[in-house]
């Protein structure tokens, strides 16, 4: 080098290596009855602000199957839930950035259950004192854990009718340890999203003194 002459130097550039990107969506299983709340959500860890994703959906879950949600580029995305039946989901995420790998997050299903009906209704009751007849219920459809609550009424009045302790079961056998009319049903409840309450017809309990024979 000759005198004087300083060695140049560039200026300073970074680089900044960042992990490949992953996807994962949550939750694994989405259980509602028809227009019930089904929010599905992505979380992307890695990759560079490249990265772009894509919900996808997929009646069977199966390859050759998938195909990409319009607009669902969002990293929550509320499953249609208007039609009862099991769909899958999963995340396309595509990087753009030098070495960055694109792939798929796992899959998981929404299942949308018809609403709740009833298909055996409580029979009206008529009985002598210390009776044991039972009035039950029956129902279809509705997610999650069902739930039962017997009310009782003496007026058959619908704002009269209140929880009856402990009834909470399919099968109730009311009290027949007094003379006259009292009125029933049941209430039924399933505990997941958009599962809307059944009420019962109201069953008619007509408990009456026992035969006596007289002689003359």
């Amino acid at each position: 080098p000759l005198p004087d002459c300083a060695d140049p130097v560039s200026n300073v550039i970074n680089v900044t290596v960042f992990p490949d990107p992953s996807a994962a969506a949550s939750p694994p299983t989405t259980n509602v009855c028809v227009g019930g709340s089904a929010p599905l959500t992505a979380t992307i860890t890695g990759g560079t602000s490249a990265l772009t994703f894509n919900w996808q959906t997929s009646p069977t879950g199966g390859a050759g199957t998938w195909s990409n949600i319009s607009g669902a580029t969002n990293s929550i995305y509320n499953a249609p839930t208007t039609s009862v039946g099991t769909t899958s989901y999963r995340i396309l995420f595509v990087n753009g950035s030098s070495g960055c790998n694109n792939g798929l997050s796992n899959t998981i299903t929404v299942t949308v259950a018809p609403d709740l009906s009833i298909t055996t209704q409580p029979n009206n009751i008529t009985e002598c004192l210390g009776g044991n007849t039972a009035l039950t219920v029956a129902v279809t459809g509705g997610s999650g854990a069902i739930s039962y609550q017997w009310q009782s009424s003496s007026t058959n009045v619908p704002a009269a009718f209140t929880d009856i302790a402990g009834a909470t079961t399919t099968s109730y056998i009311p009290s027949s340890a007094v003379v006259g009319t009292t009125y029933y049903r049941a209430l039924v409840n399933a505990a997941n999203s958009g599962c809307d309450q059944v009420v019962t017809n109201v069953a008619t309990v007509l408990i009456t003194e026992d035969i006596a024979i007289t002689a003359h």
